[in-house]
């Protein structure tokens, strides 16, 4: 009976890990009125949602550490740390904003602070990214998120290969994981656990690589703890 306990508490250990909930919640000026428009996104997202005509917002998966990033005006950010509360609302300020997580009573002031756009690279996939796709290997991540990296599949199984890269005699790109070679992407998703992937970066050009890299190169670096 101890084992048993032991496992189910590992088991509910690892799902907290990655649980996540549904965000609600409405924009509203310092006299209560609904503002629409209003560009925001949770931290690692590339692209923006806006409030709809009534201010109000949701975003379906919102994991434990994640940021709300609300952009009141262009060049200033305000950003808020979520909790796993299903609503809140915040109430736009001239130089801050003030948010309550409904139903709880509690508010927080956060100060606009200035942003600087960060140019978003097709290239690469972060851990933010990866952790959003919920995919359970490297090839189902890297397949159709990668500007020009094409995933195949042969009698084998899954191959990976640059747009207008080829080759008479090996056509996958060369697979580096924090320095350690691998020659195919079946080599690599056999030897990678995709819950420790950090960033995914691919190459077009791997000449730096030598030989190794004449069809390209895949960086993937994992975290170290």
């Amino acid at each position: 009976m101890k084992k048993l306990g032991l496992i189910v508490l590992l088991v509910g250990m690892a799902l907290s890990v990655n649980a996540y909930t549904k965000l609600e919640g409405v924009v509203v000026n310092e006299d209560g009125k609904a503002i629409s428009k209003i560009p925001m996104r949770l931290n690692g997202e590339i692209k923006n949602k806006k409030t709809n005509g009534k201010g109000a917002f949701s975003f379906k998966k919102v994991y434990e550490g994640d940021t709300l990033m609300v952009f009141p005006a262009d060049g200033r950010v305000a950003k808020i740390p979520l909790r796993e509360l299903p609503k809140m609302t915040i109430y736009m300020g001239v130089n801050a904003l003030r948010m309550e997580y409904d139903g709880e009573g509690t508010s927080a002031t956060i100060m606009y602070e200035e942003y600087k756009p960060v140019a978003y690279d097709p290239n690469v996939l972060t851990r933010d990214q990866i952790r959003r796709f919920e995919t359970s290997d490297i090839i189902e991540t890297l397949r159709g998120r990668v500007a020009g990296l094409i995933i195949d599949e042969d009698d084998n199984g899954p191959v990976a290969r640059m747009r207008g890269v080829t080759s008479s005699t090996n056509f996958e790109p060369l697979f580096i994981v924090d320095g350690v070679k691998y020659s195919s992407l079946s080599d690599v998703n056999n030897a990678v656990n995709i819950e420790t992937v950090d960033r995914i970066e691919v190459l077009k050009d791997g000449s730096a690589y030598g030989m190794d890299g004449a069809n390209g190169a895949v960086l993937i670096t994992t975290r170290r703890n």
